[in-house]
């Protein structure tokens, strides 16, 4: 499925895990790419200099906050 795609059916109105499960995705392998995917944002901002360690771990843990948000607000 194709960001786009996705985008729109929500815009629709559709809740993300029936998108998800319509279009036969893992709903648990989605919000571990999702993490992994701003981990790696994240973690270029820490190595190139703009976010400390501390701020890193903290933005990680809220990406994680929100991706579990999403998921249990669509269910």
């Amino acid at each position: 499925m194709k960001q786009e795609d996705l985008e729109v059916q929500i815009k629709e109105g559709k809740k993300l895990v029936d998108v998800l499960e319509s279009s036969e995705i893992s709903v648990k392998k989605f919000r571990k790419q999702l993490i992994k995917e701003y981990s790696k944002v994240i973690k270029e901002g820490q190595n190139s200099g703009q976010l400390t360690k501390e701020e890193a771990k903290t933005l990680k843990q809220a990406v994680k906050e929100k991706v579990e948000s999403w998921m249990s607000e669509s269910k």
